[in-house]
C-alpha cells in the first residue's frame, strides 16, 4: 500500500511540473509575435488618468515585438522590442527600445531586463495573454502604467 501512495504522489508530481513547463511554454508562444499597442494609460494614486497615446496634441502609436526563446534552457531569455513613434506639429519622432525577458513560470510575470545580458530587470505584470490580445501593467514610482495590445 506504501508502494501505491508514493507512485501516485510520484505521478503527481510529475504530473504538475510538465503542467507548470507547459503553461510557461504556452505563455511564450503566445507573447511571440509583433503586436499593436491599442491603448497606454497611466493613473496615479490618486486615481488621476492620462492617456499616454494622446496627450497634449502629441499622439503616438506602437508595437511591441516578442521573439520566442526556449524555456528549458536557463540562459536563454527573448527579445522585447518596443517602437513608439509620435507625433506633434507636423513633426515625428520614433523611439525603439530592445531588452531582454523571460516570463514566470505562472505566466503572471513578464521579467524585462534592464539591457541585454543584464542581471537586474523591471517586473512587468501579465494582466491577460492570449495569442491575440495582451494587457500589462507596470507600477513605478505610485503610478500604474498599462499597456493593451492586439495582433
Amino acid at each position: 500500500m506504501k508502494n501505491v501512495i508514493k507512485s501516485l504522489f510520484a505521478c503527481a508530481a510529475v504530473a504538475l511540473l510538465i503542467t507548470s513547463c507547459s503553461k510557461e511554454t504556452n505563455c511564450v508562444n503566445n507573447i511571440t509575435g509583433t503586436w499593436t499597442i491599442a491603448t497606454m494609460t497611466a493613473v496615479d494614486t490618486a486615481g488621476n488618468e492620462v492617456n499616454l497615446l494622446d496627450n497634449g496634441g502629441v499622439t503616438s502609436t506602437g508595437t511591441i515585438e516578442a521573439t520566442k526563446y526556449n524555456t528549458a534552457s536557463a540562459d536563454e531569455r527573448g527579445l522585447f522590442i518596443l517602437s513608439l513613434t509620435s507625433s506633434f506639429g507636423g513633426v515625428s519622432t520614433t523611439n525603439t527600445d530592445t531588452t531582454e525577458y523571460i516570463i514566470s513560470e505562472d505566466c503572471g510575470q513578464l521579467w524585462a531586463y534592464d539591457s541585454i545580458g543584464a542581471a537586474s530587470y523591471q517586473v512587468i505584470t501579465i494582466n491577460e495573454l492570449t495569442n491575440s490580445s495582451a494587457s500589462f501593467s507596470i507600477e513605478e514610482d505610485d503610478v500604474t502604467t498599462t499597456i493593451t495590445t492586439t495582433k
